[in-house]
């Protein structure tokens, strides 16, 4: 009898403890889904109900109650300082992978370094679709290609005044890196010429970098489209010194010539559009220096325009990173020991820069804010259900450091993102929603926007 009530028991404990496995691991399943409804919207993490767990078999029912769990997360490091796993009964150093999905394979966990590595791919390949788009046009957008030859003509019936000739030989100079070949009098094409060679001497400012190194396509629309972000420095004043030194020594003195071609060529609703659809992708334009908007409105209206300060044909955009560097020292030299990333990062702790994305944010503003759990984890919701070491925290500022370059990558022509993933999922949310803000419709009204496909492909 008493085999038979230590038999039965045993069973009991068995079955028992079967079913607090399955427990446990429905909860992990029930965790991340609520997680992602909550950061959607959706549903609370904190409703009670939804962290109770119950199972039943036969007779018996079993009531887990989860609602104070807490995943605590750290990074066991060796002496040497190498991240370790363990691996059958041995430590190991961390193996590296070919591919993403022979990391999923062997493995359950994947890190939030190797999915923004993977979305900064997904990144690469829409911006340079978006890239091509603007440049050949595409249905009734038709493109700055065919924009900047409108302007060239219209630039060859203004008055032959020294300004008038810049302005040509400056948009005729950019047009041939942008890959066109014009037609122009011998001396403009000379002083296109001495344009284009004080360009290229400089490769700060005209070498292409990231996905615009990948087919000689991109990197004309690089070198063209940076030439025409030229300040165009109408006053100088030593008292009032211009923040947007010109890009090479060359730089124009008069903006007037080139807002009339904008209009005696039509274009003026194109470069409206243009300007509008760079700021959402990028960033608004810095503050020193202005688009030639104010000066077309001016000239419409048959009044003088105002001309002072910094004007470019395409203005730069701004950045926390860019602004910091402004207040911080303005024109007075950078120390050489000054660490940029960890000057933004200590200013975010502070609550000194607020990184939440403006009414007039633009996607790159969107991807930083992307990343403040980075910097505050215990800011967000998930951090309610994640604990995480200060080891882990230091992690999470150099993987802060690591995205942000990154994502500057994508933005450098236009500025002077189941817990089988790493628990961030607002980071993850917010990244996915950026792909809604894209101003597509601005560019083809119609809404026969056609992405170039073979840029957005990539094996899993």
């Amino acid at each position: 009898m008493r085999e038979n009530n230590l038999t039965g028991k045993i069973k009991l404990t068995i079955l028992l403890f079967f079913i607090l496995l399955l427990t446990i691991s429905s909860y992990n399943k029930i965790y991340n889904e609520n997680a992602c409804l909550a950061l959607a919207g959706e549903i609370s993490v904190d409703e009670k109900s939804d962290m109770i767990l119950e199972k039943k078999s036969g007779i018996y029912t079993i009531k887990l109650d989860l609602t104070d769990q807490v995943l605590s997360l750290n990074i066991p490091v060796k002496d040497t300082g190498h991240i370790v796993f363990e691996k059958g009964k041995t430590m190991a150093e961390t193996p590296l992978y070919p591919a993403l999905n022979k990391l999923i394979t062997n493995w359950d966990f994947v890190s939030a370094s190797i999915i923004s590595a993977k979305a900064k791919q997904f990144d690469d390949g829409l911006y340079a679709a978006v890239e091509l788009v603007l440049q050949e046009g595409n249905g009734e957008f038709h493109g700055k290609k065919v924009f900047l030859s409108n302007i060239n003509n219209s630039l060859k019936i203004l008055p032959a005044e020294e300004a008038v000739k810049y302005s040509r030989a400056f948009i005729y100079a950019s047009s041939e890196l942008g890959g066109q070949k014009l037609k122009d009098n011998k001396e403009i094409c000379e002083l296109s010429e001495n344009i284009k060679k004080d360009f290229l001497k400089n490769p700060l400012c005209s070498k292409p970098l990231g996905f615009y190194t990948w087919n000689d396509e991109l990197r004309q629309i690089f070198q063209q489209d940076r030439l025409l972000q030229t300040s165009i420095i109408a006053s100088f004043s030593p008292d009032k010194p211009v923040f947007a030194a010109p890009l090479n020594s060359f730089h124009l003195y008069d903006p007037v010539p080139l807002a009339e071609a904008i209009i005696k060529s039509r274009e003026r609703d194109f470069y409206n559009k243009y300007l509008t659809v760079s700021e959402k992708l990028t960033n608004p334009f810095i503050g020193e220096v202005k688009d030639l908007r104010p000066i077309i409105d001016k000239l419409s209206l048959g009044e003088k325009p105002v001309i002072e300060g910094a004007f470019a044909f395409f203005p730069p955009s701004r950045s926390y990173e860019t602004e910091l560097i402004k207040e911080l020292y303005g024109f007075e030299p950078i120390p050489e020991d000054f660490n940029l990333a960890d000057k933004l990062i200590e200013e975010i702790k502070a609550g000194n820069i607020d990184i939440t994305p403006k009414e007039n944010s633009g996607w790159y503003d969107y991807q930083t804010y992307s990343l403040e759990p980075l910097i505050l984890p215990d800011k967000f919701p998930e951090s309610k259900r994640v604990e995480f070491s200060e080891s882990y925290k230091k992690e999470l500022l150099e993987l802060f450091k690591f995205i942000c370059s990154l994502i500057r990558d994508n933005f450098f022509r236009e500025i002077l993102p189941v817990f089988c993933l790493f628990p961030l999922l607002f980071q993850y949310t917010i990244q996915f929603k950026i792909l809604k803000f894209i101003p597509f419709s601005d560019m083809v009204p119609s809404g026969s926007f056609v992405l170039h496909a073979q840029f957005l492909h990539y094996p899993a």
